[in-house]
């Protein structure tokens, strides 16, 4: 049953709040995308209406179910096909359900298959038809009569054949234990028998997953649990998995099949978390263990359908405060949502102007969902009701009313590597909205700056008729809409430019340049060494045997400044020795000391806190580092262990230069350097981590892997290499274009790798020497490597290796396909200026740019993500975790180039691409060479940069500058909407193209 919500509130509706009855609003507000209504066949409660029907009976209800559904204007059918691990379908997997003929294992008469009859009777009325299905649930008994015993099931049901794979829970239901990986592949091998056989056009898992926290699986937890902090964020990886892996199984046999999740409404309440709902009711995400904010934000789902089944204004779970809340989690995601809505309670209050007194609230219900453009269709629970209620048919009839384009199933395209000729290039509908202005200085900004250089080009608009003058002297720069340009040399101090024109208002702006004065030493109150100037300044500070640690302090110049550290003292060197007047000024004190190299290994030792002494014209003084340092020789027994999804591994204990790989959540080393006040934490296996990504763990065992097993696996989209393992070891990654080297540290031998048939390479080799195992993998020939990354379960790490997708014949050659659009900048981060100032930035030409491509793009059968649809600013790193989250076949972030103001930019112009990494170099090119052929935008190159947008390594990923916001030529263009067209167009051509 779909309610299962309301068991937690029940007592709680009794005392709902009463609300005034809100006028019902036109019939044409409540239009919506999707209109689903679910039947369902447990318990014969809509379909079939008792067990031991005639096939022509089972026929004659789902024709008069269909006929209903249609007439009262729906769209689809959500039809419940697995209720209790048995089938309303031909399964080699599952039993038939005993709800078609009484008792599982007995086929219903003259090979009558429902879900076949199903499909081709929806089909037939322009319905979709949506397979839903209860992953875990066995058995439908009570508290009272609980239904245990799996020798009471048909002899060919997999609970009983696998009775270990059970468990007995306390609401009397028997449900297959989501801890074990036996259980997740049969509900996924479930789900992929269903789309191969029968022509559905979605499959829909209802909320039914951990049924609650008592639930017994403490030996499963024993055996898969270990690297996750507690039960309970294993058990949400079970369900993760579980979620991720149905959605790509869906997809790799037919990506036109549509993967829905219709959860519990409340995925956690405020006082959860930070990002919960305004709620106080029965959350998913602590009660079922079902993270569903987590699948949406990953783009693990093509929509999710919340059961809100709540009216508005209802104090525990308010309908008003639920749909806002669910439409911000699916912004910017590819998920589409639908609201799962309780039409069974209508009128089931006896008092008039209760929440559900007759069926106004559904009615309210639609017409607030049409105030939030995130809600794309609505499914309502259940089918029975709207026969038993003809006020509610009357409602839904008239909420139906206005015509929608019908989501009628569209065939599964044929693959093909010669994609026939595609359809025109689609402009968006959006203009660019550029303001008709008179005579105005762009930039700068303001009437008034200071600059630090000698020079500054000047940017504004002006009459394109008259002539315009700066001092008096006319301007010869400047473009047919009047856009100019001017560089001018500045005088020290203020220089003040008045441009004039006939008919118009001058404008002024005055510049002055002014250099820096010299930063001189700092006077000291009194002679001291300084209180947070010494090293380590809070925290101990951990390092490897012969690493270099510069010890510092700041004191007076002209000091005596030793340190003392490990019994001896070392004298400091100044970085000043002359003050600049008899005054007490500052500096700063150094000493480089190299930590002494035992013979002993596998140990921590301590060398001390430094002691810093200064002697200063007969003032003595002293001051204690704040934190000792530490020396971890070779394998001691002191590890770092990934707690975060992500964690990018750098060159040094800082950002500087970007990350050089990264690694996920559980895998396990051994720490040489905890650094910078416990802010960075050095591997042995190279690199430094942010110390926020790790848990630091003293134990006794030395860190060795032993007895694994490394083995290849092909799959559709993504072949992984999988090394089964209980303790995730570090790796490495490095990729040059043709072959991949993969590196695993901490191992007791290499296990061998087969490569099967059909895998990306033709080859591969392997050392080991120092605990580190290192395969060299060589791809085959004409083989394109779309992307790497690294997943971990309890007793598995796998490298993932993206496939190259292809285009398919027919108009929509990219159906299948998903790119993420990066617009950047956004809200306050306004990006580069032009003539047009805050007016017309390089914010506003990127979203304008990345929405014209995603209308190309989907034209062409596209699935495309924006990390921003509107004027926010998400960070660089939210970008990335974006990314990450949805593993897009490629990303594109989409920017506006300039040059600092001191640079003539009269003759800077064209487009030009960057990659960071090996993966995104084809796009980065391709991108690049086809707006060049196409529309001549200069000849600049394509690049390789460290971009904080382009780190991912999980799909090619590249950054498009499409011109200079500070040339009048490129501005020009990039401030046409047609112009914006055209190069919106080559670049969704040059993304096509790249999976040709």
């Amino acid at each position: 049953m779909k309610h299962t919500l309301l068991r937690a509130l029940s007592i709680a509706l009794v005392f709902a709040l009463l609300v005034t009855v809100s006028p019902i609003l036109p019939a044409q507000a409540a239009a919506t995308d999707f209109r689903g209504v679910w039947v369902t066949t447990v318990l014969n409660l809509d379909y079939p209406s008792k067990p031991g029907l005639s096939v022509s009976a089972m026929k004659a209800e789902a024709d008069a179910i269909l006929d209903n559904v249609d007439q009262l204007g729906y769209n689809a059918v959500i039809l419940q096909v697995r209720p209790t691990a048995d089938a309303l379908y031909q399964s080699s997997l599952y039993p038939w359900s005993s709800y078609l003929t009484g008792s599982q294992d007995t086929a219903p008469a003259e090979n009558f298959d429902p879900l076949t009859y199903w499909v081709t009777a929806a089909h037939a009325r322009d319905l979709q038809l949506h397979a839903w299905i209860n992953p875990f649930r066995i058995t439908q008994g009570s508290t009272a009569k609980p239904q245990h015993d799996v020798n009471a099931l048909g002899k060919l049901n997999p609970a009983r054949k696998n009775p270990a794979w059970t468990v007995k829970h306390t609401d009397g239901k028997l449900y297959f234990n989501p801890g074990l990986p036996e259980t997740r592949k049969l509900v996924t091998d479930g789900v992929a028998e269903i789309v191969r056989n029968y022509a559905v056009d979605g499959i829909q898992f209802d909320d039914y997953f951990y049924p609650s926290g008592e639930f017994d699986d403490a030996a499963a937890f024993t055996k898969y649990g270990s690297g996750y902090a507690n039960k309970a964020d294993w058990r949400r990886d079970n369900i993760n998995s579980l979620i991720r892996d149905t959605y790509e199984t869906i997809h790799s046999i037919n990506p036109d099949v549509q993967f829905g999740v219709s959860p519990v409404g409340i995925w956690a309440n405020k006082t959860t978390s930070q990002y919960g709902s305004d709620t106080k009711g029965f959350e998913a995400y602590t009660s079922q263990f079902a993270d569903t904010r987590k699948w949406v934000k990953s783009g693990w789902l093509d929509y999710i359908a919340p059961q809100i089944y709540w009216n508005i204004g209802f104090a525990v779970a308010d309908y008003a405060k639920l749909i806002p809340w669910w439409s911000d989690v699916v912004k910017n995601t590819p998920v589409k949502l639908y609201i799962g809505q309780a039409i069974y309670r209508a009128g089931e209050s006896k008092t008039a102007g209760a929440p559900w007194y007759g069926s106004d609230e559904i009615a309210r219900q639609a017409a607030f969902n049409t105030q939030h453009d995130q809600v794309s269709g609505v499914i309502h629970f259940r089918y029975s009701f709207l026969n038993t209620n003809q006020s509610l048919r009357n409602t839904v009839a008239k909420m139906f009313a206005v015509p929608v384009t019908t989501p009628t199933p569209t065939p599964t395209p044929t693959p093909s590597t010669a994609p026939t000729e595609t359809p025109a290039p689609v402009a968006s509908s959006l203009a660019m909205p550029v303001p008709v202005k008179g005579l105005t200085v762009g930039r700068p900004t303001s009437t008034n700056i200071t600059v630090g250089n000698g020079s500054y080009y000047i940017m504004g608009t002006s009459d394109p008729a008259k002539p315009i003058l700066m001092n008096g002297t006319a301007l010869t720069t400047r473009t047919a809409q009047g856009y100019w340009g001017t560089f001018v040399s500045l005088r020290k101090g203020a220089n003040t430019f008045t441009f004039t024109q006939e008919g118009q208002t001058p404008v002024s702006t005055v510049i002055t340049y002014k250099t820096a004065s010299p930063q001189g030493p700092a006077k000291m109150k009194k002679a001291e060494i300084v209180a947070g100037s010494v090293f380590p300044k809070t925290t101990t500070e951990y390092r490897a045997p012969g690493d270099v640690v510069t010890l510092t302090c700041t004191a007076p110049i002209g000091a005596t400044v030793t340190v003392t550290l490990g019994g001896s003292t070392f004298a400091m060197t100044p970085s000043a020795k002359t003050a600049p007047n008899a005054d007490i000024y500052s500096t700063l004190y150094t000493y480089k000391y190299t930590l002494p190299k035992p013979s002993a290994t596998g140990k921590v030792i301590t060398i001390g806190t430094p002691k810093y002494n200064m002697t200063y014209k007969g003032t003595k003084h002293s001051r204690d580092a704040g934190g000792a340092l530490m020396s971890l020789t070779d394998k001691a027994p002191f590890y770092a262990t990934v707690k975060t999804d992500s964690a990018f591994v750098y060159p040094s204990g800082s950002t500087t230069g970007g990350p050089k790989f990264e690694l996920t959540l559980g895998q396990k080393d051994y720490v040489t350097a905890v650094a910078s006040n416990g802010a960075w934490v050095r591997l042995r296996s190279g690199g430094w981590l942010n110390a926020a990504d790790v848990t630091l763990k003293a134990e006794t065992a030395p860190l060795q892997i032993q007895n694994a097993a490394l083995n290849y696996a092909v799959g559709a989209k993504v072949d992984s290499i999988v090394l089964q393992t209980t303790t995730a070891p570090t790796t490495n990654i490095a990729f040059d274009g043709k072959q991949i080297v993969y590196t695993i540290y901490g191992m007791s031998e290499a296990p061998p790798l087969k490569l099967p048939d059909g895998s990306l390479f033709t080859s591969v080799t392997s050392t080991f020497a120092a605990d580190t195992a290192t395969y060299t993998l060589v791809l085959a020939p004409n083989t394109v490597l779309d992307g790497y990354y690294m997943t971990s379960t309890a007793d598995s790490l796998s490298l993932n290796l993206k496939r190259h997708p292809k285009l398919v014949n027919g108009a929509k050659p990219m159906t299948g396909i998903h790119i993420l659009l990066d617009p950047g900048h956004g809200a306050t981060d306004t990006g580069c200026i032009g003539p047009l100032g805050t007016a017309l930035t390089e914010k506003h030409m990127n979203l304008y740019t990345s929405l014209k491509i995603k209308a190309q793009l989907e034209a062409w059968g596209a699935k495309v993500s924006l990390t921003r649809s509107n004027d926010t600013l998400p960070t660089l790193n939210d970008r990335v975790v974006i990314s990450r989250e949805l593993r897009p076949d490629a990303v594109l972030s989409v920017h506006v180039n300039s040059v600092v103001e001191s640079t003539d930019s009269t003759n800077i112009r064209g487009l030009e691409t960057y990659y960071r990494n090996q993966i995104g170099r084809g796009l980065s090119d391709l991108v690049r060479n086809t707006v060049i052929a196409d529309l001549a935008y200069g000849t600049r190159r394509s690049n390789q940069a460290n971009l904080y947008v382009n780190r991912p390594t999980w799909a090619p990923s590249a950054l498009v500058e499409t011109g200079f916001i500070c040339n009048l030529e490129d501005f020009t263009r990039l401030s046409s909407d047609a112009e914006q067209t055209k190069l919106a167009t080559s670049i969704a051509t040059a993304i096509r193209d790249y999976f040709k």
